[in-house]
């Protein structure tokens, strides 16, 4: 059919045309299969040969993403969201009202002690964790600020010790070890106090029940100077 359709009698100018129609029809017999892929059959799913590798597809592993739907149960999801935005933004708003009922409180009793007190009498001010807040704290009527172990001794120092003395700010949990490592924290809280008026050696926070008192002595003797 395929010589008689294009006239691919054999002669001298047409015989390249008779070898290409060979060579394919040949090709043909030997893969025992159409040449052209689209008419071949479908291979099997549970075919595990790696060569064949046309197979039809799993439309349920290949669905597309899900139209979103205006749907009852995405409308409560959404009334549920902004439910809970709701209570948290009420939360803050809590959290904001106490933190300014606490500073008003401050300022308060700093004003009745200073109209009590018949002197100048100095007032430290300390709020455990409270770092977040020093900006604010500073505006108080204070002469001292006392840090938790957590603050930055020297950098409080540097940038405010001409306005506050600073009290601080030993780790309390070096009271638990031993007398030499005791010393060796509590130096290095001097050290970053500087040699500068102004700062008065204390704990980050207070003692706890299980101190040990050697180490308590061992602090002492330090900044008192008595084991120099």
């Amino acid at each position: 059919l395929f010589v008689r359709k294009l006239s691919l009698y054999r002669s001298a100018t047409n015989k390249v045309g008779v070898d290409v129609y060979h060579y394919w029809a040949s090709k043909r017999a030997r893969l025992k299969k159409p040449l052209l892929r689209r008419y071949w059959r479908p291979t099997s799913m549970n075919d595990t040969n790696p060569h064949l590798v046309f197979r039809p597809r799993e439309k349920e592993r290949y669905k597309l993403r899900k139209h979103r739907k205006n749907d009852m149960d995405a409308f409560r999801k959404m009334q549920q969201l902004r439910h809970d935005l709701e209570r948290a933004r009420h939360l803050l708003e809590l959290i904001q009202r106490r933190e300014r009922i606490k500073a008003a409180l401050a300022r308060y009793s700093i004003d009745v002690f200073r109209q009590r007190a018949n002197r100048r009498v100095p007032l430290i001010h300390y709020a455990k964790g409270s770092g977040h807040l020093h900006e604010a704290i500073r505006t108080l009527d204070i002469d001292a600020l006392s840090l938790d172990w957590r603050d930055d001794l020297r950098a409080n120092r540097a940038a405010h010790g001409d306005r506050f003395a600073f009290q601080g700010n030993l780790d309390p949990s070096r009271m638990h070890g031993t007398p030499e490592a005791a010393k060796v924290a509590a130096q290095r809280v001097l050290d970053q106090a500087g040699d500068a008026p102004g700062h008065i050696f204390n704990l980050g926070h207070g003692f706890a029940p299980g101190a040990q008192i050697d180490c308590v002595e061992a602090v002492l003797r330090l900044i008192t100077g008595e084991g120099a």
